[in-house]
């Protein structure tokens, strides 16, 4: 009989009849299995809470992204998510390629019930992130710019950060609600809202969470002190776009940690 354990685990593939048995199969080991046949869709469920799973499995070969990308865009929002590859076809990933994605192993399909509950036990036993313990903090950016969230993930996320991204105040809340950030970094003007309000909303719910405002404002209403009015409703610190990365990052480690080394970006870039 093979061992069992406990954890949460998403199981990723695309083919319906696969999920509904391995679902069972795991579960039947003492895991918590939250399932999806789509690798969008398991995306969005990991990105609404990252820390709702202790390991994620999928397949290799699914629509619009593989089972590498799914890994690559986990690894972007919580670097060190533990996860397992299935194929069917002899693939072969270099060890650098497959640290880099988080994966703790590549399984053969079809996985044998055995050999499936000795990949999970290891990789669950030698996970580099913790939710409670390793994690440097978490993030959330609010901007309604693309470019300029993809931006800020980027910058944060090779500090060692997980990064939550929300492209309005009402999307904001909702992550925050279900998973709260150690800091928020809100864009003052947004095209939905007033990003003063939500600097307001933020402290009165979350009177804890550290936060930044930053803006654009200065190019379009020359004169307003937006910045200076963001600071009085409670943001800790407040920059103009475009971003200072050095006075950003030192704004970022002096609130929810110091990283264990310095960044390897160029400090008189701006974002």
């Amino acid at each position: 009989e093979p061992c069992g354990g406990r954890g949460r685990i998403l199981f990723v593939d695309d083919e319906p009849p696969l999920v509904r048995m391995y679902k069972q199969t795991i579960e039947k080991l003492g895991y918590d299995v939250v399932a999806r046949t789509s690798s969008i869709e398991a995306l969005e469920a990991f990105r609404a809470n990252p820390f709702a799973f202790d390991l994620v499995i999928t397949d290799m070969t699914m629509p619009n992204l593989t089972g590498v990308e799914l890994a690559r865009e986990l690894a972007s929002i919580r670097p060190g998510i533990s996860v397992l590859l299935c194929t069917g076809f002899c693939e072969s990933l270099s060890s650098e390629k497959a640290r880099e994605l988080g994966l703790r192993g590549v399984l053969m399909k079809p996985v044998p019930t055995h050999e499936l509950a000795e990949a999970i036990r290891k990789a669950l036993q030698t996970r580099v992130d913790s939710p409670t313990a390793s994690r440097r903090g978490t993030v959330l950016v609010i901007d309604d710019e693309e470019p300029v969230r993809n931006l800020l993930r980027q910058i944060l996320v090779a500090e060692g950060y997980t990064v939550l991204l929300a492209a309005n105040g009402k999307q904001g809340m909702r992550t925050m609600e279900k998973n709260p950030a150690d800091l928020v970094i809100t864009d003052i003007f947004r095209p939905e809202s007033d990003g003063l309000e939500m600097i307001r909303t933020v402290r009165e719910k979350f009177p804890q969470v550290k936060l930044i405002a930053v803006s654009g404002g200065l190019r379009v209403f020359p004169g307003g002190d937006f910045l200076g009015i963001a600071r009085a409703l409670g943001a800790d610190r407040a920059f103009p776009k475009p971003l200072p990365r050095k006075e950003l990052l030192g704004a970022v480690r002096e609130m929810i940690g110091s990283a264990d080394e310095e960044s390897s970006i160029p400090a008189d870039e701006a974002a």
